[in-house]
Parts: structure tokens; C-alpha cells; sequence
């Protein structure tokens, strides 16, 4: 040790025992780091409670350190520096976290945090997720539609027939249409058709419609058809839809509202909110958006939207490739086809207000390719779209068009103007009547308690004179059940405009009568009608009508009978003293390989339903009463809808009560014109109530778990030691029960059809 001597004489001394303790100090070993301490504190977040207890960590400078499972729950960022760890658990300094204000309160106990926008994590939801189920394949099987017509005039009869033949399995269906008449028969569509949901596409091999694009023609052809088919898909939106953005403080349900509709209902962490794809209509609307924390607070945001079926989501493709001959004298001949030709059609959406084309078309003596770009102005709340195509070969030439389209809260405007040149070409172009100037306008907007609607339409053909039409009409609901119409039609080509006025007359629910008066330069012609409405499930209707006119009188009188398995009707019309009259009928039948199902034509999905055996049992299709089952058991469901969800449902009360029933209702995603098979699992059992006593006289304990030997079903004891047990047939079984905490016991019934309904049993 070293005694410092401040005197003059020990000077030297004195200094070196100075450095020697300063040494010391230096060299002697750092004192260990104050450790983490752990902190229980109740929270409350933005004004709420959200816990009443949360460990937090404490460090050396009095910092407050959360952990990232804390953070995560309740969407607050992590902050920029590096966590700290704990006994293996990650914690974050709340301190580093842009936006986040804490207030601790430590006779309380407690953690105060207000939170700005910035200290939270984005919520994104997408309004309108893509479906998670898939479309069924086809299950093997087929449907035959039939609609046949017998037709008596004064100047002979007709027999006419049109039946449609469709087979299926896996993901490819084959259909095929007939027309026979008298003058002979005629093939009109054969069509093999593959959809692939997964990837949006459709292949088509055999007889199609083209893709026309912004300017093609709409052509029937024979050959391959490939690409973009949205209708597999009805969940996912192509259109740029527009979406909304907002904070919230706490976590909330955010309520969306077209035009004062509630859209959707999406739930959404506290911070900055995006909901995208929101299921709008199109054309312009308000958008309100209902904010509702779990505090009950509320604040509203008020957008304006635009949507428009010209435009695709940013990035979407639709594309069209096709290839084939184009079909001639379509009805008239089965195999009549031209000259081939290829087509390419590509449809992409560049960005949310902008969607561009490419469609391009090769034929023997022409090659066609054009381009059209559709733009939205929101602020005008229209769209525009322009097109420019040129065509070489033979002949040259070119196209001009435009579209516009307004569609306001009050006005929807569209027009369409083109001008063609006489050498342009293209597919399916009518060499006869080859187009020169086309411009048309429609309009609608309401007019008082009714609508008005205004069409114009100028045409003129290459060396021909101009066409123009313009029709006016005005349409007024006068009360619930009154409705009137006034229109006005006007034609260069003819003299004078024609008036017709007319009103609608709902007497009851079925019933309903009409009347106008027409007049023209012709004459006049004065009609009147009175009908009842045929019921769309099963019933009868009919109309009678009468027309006087400068023509003469004319009276008809219809009839119709629909029933599940065909409709059938009858027509006579009386003129000038000669009578006309008509027999009609038209149905069909299904099969999936187990019988043949008659219906009145299979023209969307259907589902064979089995409900056991029993008899007369209602189906329901989406809560409507659709059929009753066969006396096997089985019933045909029709007008499913394809690649979407139809729930399927049984009522439980017909099953007879000796049967045992699985789900009362399925849900079923069909293909196009395709048939699934929908079991109930309904089958006969023998049902027991027993009384089961333990090896020492106890009755079992409630929520017993009862099992039966070779059978997967479960069963639960009562409170008495009661157990409804099911047995497949008669015969004797074993069952074992297993209480909790008890000793496992087992035990033989005998199961016949005259057991009684309350069976003391014992374990042995």
C-alpha cells in the first residue's frame, strides 16, 4: 500500500505512488454489465386495453424491449436496430420504432403506446381472393337433348328436329347438334372442348366461334381454337378494378360501399390498410369506406371509382390462337368449308388505366394486322379506345376506328365510329357488301319518372348510298304494377317515322296482359294479349292474343306444359280464314353409367343425386326445390352452374327413420355441361339404445366413448349411461368402452331387427 506524503521533501515519492494507483485502477477488471429485467405490464394501445399482462425487457438505459411475437400480433414494425435475445425469445427496443410514443406508469403498472400510422405494417387483402376449390373432372357419361316441332299451314306440313348429343370424361367433352327437316338433315356444331381452370385456358378442336378482338368479325369456322377463357374461372376478375387505402388505429372490420351497396366486409390489422379488386359495377360510382375499430369508432372515406370492361388488370394477358377453314351454308350443309386461315389475338393490360391489343390474320390471299389501345380518363369518367389496322396481299388497304364510352350518374354514352377503305380485308369479309363508313350512338339517361333511351345508327357500304336509323323510346314504371312504353323509329330508306305505343298490365303474380298500338305508313295495326306465366319448375301457361290492322285480324293462342322430365306446348293462329297450328316438345336425358334420367334438355350442369334407397325424398338446389327421388333412390338435379359452388341439400325428415344419414347438404363445383355424382350416404341400420353397466354394477360415466368393432363411427354415453349405437345388420357384435381415468370395458349385443329400444347391457 502506498502513503501519499504531500510534503515538499517526499515530492518524488509522492508521484510515483500517484502512478501506481492509477495503474492499479486500470488494470484491475471491468465490472459485469447490468443484467435484462423482466417487467409484467398491462398495455393499452391507441386508447384500448389490449392486454393485462405482457413481459417486457428492460435494459441498462431504462429501455423498454418488446417481444417480436408481441409486435407481430398486433402488426406494429420491429424498429431498425438488431434484437436483443432472451432466454431464446428475440425482443426489440420500442424506442427505435418510427412513430411509437410510450408512456409507463409504474404504480400501475402499466404501458401506455400511441401509435401513428408509420409504426404499423401494411395490411393488403384482396376483396376478391381466388377460389381455393377446383372444378370436379368429368365423371364418364353423356346427355341427349331433343326439341321436335310438327307444323300444319295452309300451304303444308313441316316436321322439324334439333337434337344435341354431348359425352364426357377426365377434362374433354364432345358435343354435337343435328337439324333434321323434311328437305333432309344437316350437322351444325361438332366440338371437342378441354377447359383447364388452373391455368385460365380452353382448347377447342372441331367446329368454333372466332375471338374477334377490338376490330375482327365474328366468323364460324372448323379447326383448333386455343387460349384465355375467364369463364372458367367466374371468381377471377380481369377488369382494372380500383382499391381503397386508410389507416386504422386498432384492428377493425372495414366496410366497403358502391353507390350506398355494401361490396364486401374485410377484417384488417391497426396501421395502413390497402384492399384491392373490390367487386365494383362498371362505370363511374362513389366509393364509401366504413372504418370500424374494436372500440366502436368509426370514421368514413369517400373516393370516386371508374371500372370498364375494356380494360384488363396491369400485366394480364388474353390471347387467342386459332387455326381452321371457315364454315359455309352453316344449317344447310353438314361439311361445307372454305379457305383456311390463322388468327392471333393478344389482349394486355399495360396498366391500370391503359390496356393495348395485337390481333393479327393470315388467309390465302390476304394478311391483316392491327393494333388498338383503350385508355381511361377518370376525370371524364370515360374511356376511349382507337384502332389502326392494314391488310396487303391481293388487295391493300386500311382501317380507322374509334370507340368512346361515358357512363355518369345520370348519362351513359357510347359511340362507335370506323372508316374503311375499299381494298381493306379481312376475316370474314362480305365481298359484296364491303363496308365504307359506320358511325352509331347510344344514349340513356332517366327522364322524369322514366328512361329514355336514343339510338342512332349511319352505315354506307363501299359505292352504296348511306343508311341512317334513328330510334327513340321512353319507357315509364307508372306504379307497382303498370308499366308503359313510348317509341318512335325513323329510316331514310322508308317514308314517315313508326309509332308504336304500348303498356304492361300485371294482374297477379301469374298472370299479366299487354296492348299497342303501332302505326306507320302502312297503317295501323292495334294488339292485345292476355297470358299466364308457365311456372319455371313445373306448371302450365298460356297466352291469347288477337292484332287488327290494315293487314286484317289475326288471332293465336298458345300453349304451355312443363314438367320434370319435357315441356311440351301447342300454337294455332287464324288469318284471313286459314289456320296454322304447331305441336312442340322439347327435353332430354342424362346418364353417369347408372340409369338414364329424363329432364327437359341439358343445357348447363347437372349432378345425379343418391339418397339410399329411399323413395320421394325433396333436393334442393342453393334452398329451391328442385326434384324428389326415384324409387330407387336417385334424382337428377339440372341447372347447376359450372365452375362455381352449388350446395346440394337433402330434407332429413323424409329419410326414414331405420336409415342412418351422413351431410344433409354437399357443395359441388361442376364442369361445363358436365354431370357429378352426389352421394347422401343414406343406408339402413338397426338402431339400439343401450344402458351400459361396468364390471362393478356402476353405470358408465357421461361422455363415455363407446366403439364398435369393424366400424369407424364413434358413440357417446348420456347421463344415465345411455348409448345410441347404429349397427350395419343384424348379427352379433362387440363393443368396448372407454372411460376417462377408468378401466376399459367390452361387451356383446345382439343386434336384430326386433331388439328393443332400451337394452340394459353389461361389460364383461
Amino acid at each position: 500500500m502506498c502513503r501519499i506524503n504531500a510534503s515538499k521533501t517526499h515530492a518524488i515519492t509522492t508521484a510515483l505512488c500517484a502512478l501506481w494507483m492509477v495503474g492499479a485502477l486500470w488494470l484491475q477488471p471491468a465490472a459485469a454489465q447490468s443484467p435484462l429485467h423482466t417487467d409484467i405490464l398491462g398495455v393499452v394501445l391507441n386508447g384500448a386495453t389490449i392486454s393485462s399482462g405482457e413481459t417486457f425487457l428492460e435494459d441498462e438505459q431504462a429501455h423498454l424491449l418488446a417481444s417480436a411475437a408481441f409486435l407481430q400480433r398486433w402488426n406494429l414494425r420491429t424498429g431498425s436496430e438488431v434484437p436483443r435475445l432472451y432466454e431464446g425469445v428475440a425482443y426489440f427496443d420500442l424506442q427505435t420504432i418510427a412513430g411509437l410514443q410510450t408512456q409507463r406508469d409504474t404504480a400501475r403498472s402499466e404501458l401506455t403506446l400511441q401509435a401513428q400510422s408509420g409504426a404499423f405494417n401494411l395490411s393488403a387483402r384482396n376483396a376478391n381472393a381466388l377460389q381455393t376449390s377446383t372444378a370436379l373432372p368429368y365423371a364418364p357419361g353423356g346427355f341427349v337433348n331433343y326439341d321436335v316441332a310438327l307444323t300444319q299451314t295452309p300451304q303444308g306440313d313441316s316436321h322439324d328436329a334439333l337434337l344435341g348429343l354431348g359425352l364426357f370424361a377426365g377434362n374433354g367433352l364432345v358435343t354435337n347438334t343435328v337439324a333434321l327437316r323434311d328437305a333432309g338433315s344437316a350437322r351444325l356444331m361438332s366440338t371437342y372442348q378441354s377447359d383447364n381452370p388452373q391455368t385460365l385456358k380452353t382448347l377447342r378442336v372441331g367446329d368454333a366461334v372466332n375471338t374477334t378482338g377490338a376490330w375482327g368479325l365474328g366468323v364460324l369456322f372448323g379447326g383448333v381454337q386455343y387460349g384465355t377463357n375467364f369463364a372458367v374461372r367466374p371468381d377471377f376478375i380481369a377488369q382494372a378494378m380500383p382499391g381503397v387505402t386508410g389507416d386504422a388505429l386498432l384492428p377493425s372490420t372495414v366496410d366497403v360501399y358502391v353507390n350506398n351497396v355494401l361490396r364486401t366486409r374485410q377484417n384488417v390489422d391497426a396501421g395502413p390498410f390497402a384492399i384491392q379488386n373490390l367487386p365494383l359495377v362498371n362505370g363511374q360510382g362513389d366509393l364509401q369506406v366504413v372504418v370500424r375499430d374494436v372500440l366502436g369508432r368509426e370514421h368514413l372515406i369517400t373516393q370516386p371509382f371508374m371500372a370498364s370492361p375494356s380494360l384488363l388488370r396491369e400485366g394480364l394477358v388474353q390471347d387467342a390462337y386459332e387455326a381452321g377453314a371457315l364454315r359455309r351454308n352453316y344449317g344447310l350443309q353438314s361439311d361445307d368449308y372454305g379457305d383456311p386461315f390463322a388468327s392471333i389475338t393478344l389482349r394486355r393490360g399495360m396498366q391500370s388505366l391503359w390496356t393495348a391489343e395485337l390481333r393479327a390474320e393470315a388467309q390465302r390471299d390476304a394478311t391483316t394486322v392491327g393494333i388498338s389501345n383503350a385508355i381511361a380518363l377518370p376525370q371524364l369518367s370515360s374511356v376511349i379506345e382507337g384502332t389502326v389496322a392494314v391488310s396487303g396481299g391481293a388487295q391493300s388497304g386500311s382501317l380507322l376506328g374509334a370507340l368512346y364510352s361515358y357512363t355518369g350518374s345520370t348519362l351513359a354514352i357510347n359511340a362507335r365510329a370506323a372508316l374503311t377503305s375499299p381494298g381493306f380485308r379481312q376475316l370474314g369479309s362480305d365481298l359484296i357488301n364491303l363496308p365504307g363508313q359506320l358511325a352509331s350512338v347510344q344514349a340513356a339517361m332517366p327522364l322524369g319518372p322514366g328512361t329514355v333511351i336514343a339510338n342512332y345508327l349511319q352505315r354506307q357500304n363501299q359505292n352504296d348510298a348511306p343508311l341512317r336509323i334513328l330510334n327513340l323510346s321512353y319507357s315509364q314504371r307508372v306504379n307497382n304494377n303498370v308499366f308503359a312504353n313510348l317509341s318512335v323509329l325513323t329510316n331514310n330508306a322508308q317514308v314517315g317515322a313508326t309509332v308504336q305505343a304500348g303498356i304492361t298490365v300485371m294482374l297477379d303474380s301469374k298472370h299479366f296482359s299487354n296492348a299497342s298500338v303501332n302505326h306507320s305508313a302502312q297503317g295501323d295495326t292495334v294488339y292485345a294479349d292476355f297470358a299466364q306465366g308457365a311456372d319455371s319448375a313445373e306448371g302450365t301457361g298460356y297466352r291469347l292474343a288477337t292484332t287488327q290492322g290494315s293487314g286484317g285480324a289475326m288471332q293465336s293462342a298458345d300453349f304451355t306444359s312443363n314438367h320434370a322430365s319435357l315441356s311440351w306446348g301447342a300454337q294455332a293462329q287464324q288469318q284471313g280464314g286459314a289456320t296454322s297450328t304447331r305441336l312442340w316438345a322439347t327435353g332430354g336425358a342424362a346418364t353417369l353409367g347408372n340409369g338414364v334420367y329424363w329432364t327437359r334438355g341439358i343445357d348447363q350442369s347437372f349432378a345425379i343425386v343418391q339418397v339410399g334407397q329411399a323413395a320421394g325424398v325433396p333436393v334442393y338446389l342453393e334452398s329451391q326445390l328442385v326434384a324428389r327421388t326415384r324409387a330407387d333412390g336417385t334424382a337428377l338435379v339440372n341447372n347447376l352452374r359450372a365452375y362455381q359452388d352449388n350446395r346440394v341439400s337433402v330434407d332429413p325428415l323424409a329419410v326414414p327413420l331405420s336409415s342412418s344419414m351422413g351431410a344433409m347438404n354437399q357443395t359441388v363445383q361442376p364442369r361445363w355441361l358436365g354431370g357429378v355424382a352426389l352421394d347422401f350416404d343414406v343406408h339402413p341400420v338397426i338402431g339400439m339404445t343401450l344402458v351400459v353397466r361396468q364390471a362393478d354394477g356402476t353405470l358408465l360415466p357421461p361422455w363415455t366413448s363407446v366403439e364398435l368393432e369393424g366400424i369407424p363411427q364413434r358413440f357417446v354415453t348420456g347421463r344415465r349411461g345411455e348409448v345410441y349405437v347404429e349397427f350395419p345388420q343384424t348379427g352379433t357384435y362387440r363393443l368396448t368402452a372407454s372411460p376417462a381415468g377408468g378401466t376399459v370395458c367390452s361387451l356383446e349385443v345382439q343386434a336384430t331387427s326386433g331388439t328393443a329400444s332400451i337394452t340394459q347391457a353389461h361389460c364383461q
